[in-house]
């Protein structure tokens, strides 16, 4: 999935996590984060695995539009994929860790 097409992913879960009560772009900056802290070459179930491959961000920017607006969310998105800061602690407002809800 090229980041284009991830950023459109992403822009379209934030109001379904929205209706689900939780804060929506905050959920997505965290899973993105969650995906960039995950180790290397770990391997964890199906469900850990498919959500791992949709918040994983490709290492090319070559797929970024020249829309201002496009390259700031693709930059926040970057940023909370980058960092090495505890994950809940950078996004509060979100309580769930998709990386949690996937252990079961």
């Amino acid at each position: 999935m090229h980041r284009r097409h991830r950023r459109e992913l992403y822009n379209k879960l934030v109001p379904v996590l929205s209706m689900l009560g939780l804060d929506g772009k905050a959920c997505i900056l965290r899973a993105l984060c969650e995906a960039g802290q995950r180790p290397r070459g770990s391997k964890g179930s199906f469900a850990e695995e498919l959500l791992h491959s949709v918040f994983t961000l490709p290492q090319s920017k070559l797929e970024i539009d020249s829309e201002e607006e496009d390259e700031e969310d693709m930059t926040e998105f970057d940023n909370a994929h980058k960092t090495k800061r505890k994950c809940a602690e950078m996004f509060p407002s979100c309580s769930s860790s998709f990386v949690e809800l996937t252990a079961f």
